[in-house]
This record gives C-alpha cells, sequence and structure tokens, in this order.
C-alpha cells in the first residue's frame, strides 16, 4: 500500500529528483507531511529524466541501503500535513537507538539549558548520572 500510495501522491504533487518530503511529529503525537522542492534547473540545461515511480522507488531503495548499512540518512517531517503510522516518537528512537531513556527533565527557571536525568539501563556510559542538554 504504501508503494502504491506513494506512487500517487508523488504524481499528483510533481516532485521531482532532489525534492525533500518532509516528516515531523507534533507535540499531540500525530505525524504531518510537508514537501521541499529542490531548486529546478533551467530548460536549456540537460538532465536525466525520472518517472514518479522509479523516484519513489529510488527513494525508498536510498533510505533502505542507508539502513541496511548503519548509514545515517534524514527523514524531513513537516507537522502542517497529514498524519502517517510510519514515524515513531523522539523519545522511543532514543531509547532504541542511544540505549538509554530519559527519566527526569528539569529547566532551570529564567534559562535556555537543562538538566537531564538519563536512566541508564545498558551500562553504556561509565559513572554518568547528569548530562546538560541545551535547548534549541
Amino acid at each position: 500500500m504504501l508503494t502504491t500510495e506513494w506512487s500517487l501522491f508523488v504524481s499528483r504533487k510533481k516532485l521531482f529528483a532532489g525534492d525533500s518530503v518532509l516528516f515531523i511529529r507534533d507535540e499531540k503525537q500525530q505525524l504531518l507531511l510537508g514537501i521541499r522542492l529542490a531548486n529546478r534547473q533551467p530548460a536549456n540545461i540537460s538532465s536525466s529524466v525520472l518517472s514518479s515511480d522509479s523516484m519513489h522507488i529510488g527513494i525508498l531503495a536510498a533510505a533502505a541501503h542507508a539502513a541496511a548499512n548503519n548509514s545515517p540518512f534524514t527523514v524531513f517531517y513537516n507537522p502542517r500535513a497529514s498524519p502517517s503510522e510510519f514515524v515513531i516518537p523522539l523519545a522511543k528512537y532514543y531509547k532504541a537507538v542511544f540505549l538509554f531513556s530519559f527519566s527526569e527533565f528539569v529547566r532551570w527557571k529564567n534559562s535556555q539549558w537543562c538538566n537531564l536525568q538519563v536512566d541508564n539501563k545498558f551500562n553504556t556510559f561509565q559513572n554518568l548520572d547528569l548530562i546538560i542538554v541545551h535547548l534549541i
């Protein structure tokens, strides 16, 4: 279903290679979707043409390849579009990737800094009880 719907989405939005699909989860845990169009080349410059089918397969293949090789890749997400079920909450990601969970989060009054209590379940870091995080 993802590939069928994705193909329709790419066709309707007239997406091309280099465009970005943005994904983000809002504070209500709703998944939202948006599009960032790449700069288009002038018409007089030749470029290879990709069909919408080959484009969506290429995007999914690139993400699968990066994941299979433990390589980083970026998923952009826009909270102002329709929700989806395949983007997970950030806390769940941190718990899976960094092998610890955030158990306590304290913001200092009138400060952009906070104190973050770390639950070090797997003893990945020795003698680590508190870390300081800068909120952006």
